[in-house]
């Protein structure tokens, strides 16, 4: 990326050459969810045209992944769907690149509560042990499973 300065990862995101292609892999993503959760709720779906796009779970691209990660944070309130973003993409930043984009995850983690809750979804097994003191320590006392998903940041 260049040498611009970003108030935060969400201002980062907004600010890539191709927002809007990560939106609608978001978009797409979220529809596949919506479409699952109404199968298992016993609802007949006709699922075959929605296809998982593979961006969300190539952690190649370490900024990529975390701009898709945080533009979920700032578009959806679905509490499941930012949790299986937080189990799938951003856990797999942090197994992938944990010490390469730790700070930004730590730094962000601290100044939103959202980030913090999804970060809180992370299984701390799968990442590098060596990252999850920090990993942990950014986290705190919140948890996916007992507080209310933070309302969205804003900017």
């Amino acid at each position: 990326m260049s040498n611009i300065e970003y108030l935060d990862e969400l201002q980062r995101a907004r600010g890539r050459s191709d927002v809007d292609a990560l939106q609608r892999v978001l978009a797409e993503y979220y529809e596949w969810h919506g479409a699952f959760a109404r199968k298992r709720a016993g609802e007949e779906v006709d699922d075959s045209d929605l296809v998982i796009d593979p961006i969300l779970h190539d952690a190649s691209d370490a900024d990529r992944s975390l701009a898709l990660v945080v533009l979920a944070m700032a578009t959806y309130d679905d509490p499941l769907f930012l949790g299986l973003i937080a189990a799938g993409p951003l856990e797999d930043i942090l197994s992938v690149h944990g010490d390469d984009i730790l700070a930004r995850i730590v730094t962000e983690a601290r100044h939103t509560p959202r980030f913090r809750w999804m970060l809180s979804g992370v299984s701390l097994h799968s990442i590098k042990p060596e990252n999850v003191d920090a990993v942990a320590q950014a986290v705190r006392t919140m948890t996916i499973d007992g507080d209310a998903l933070p309302p969205r940041p804003s900017i």
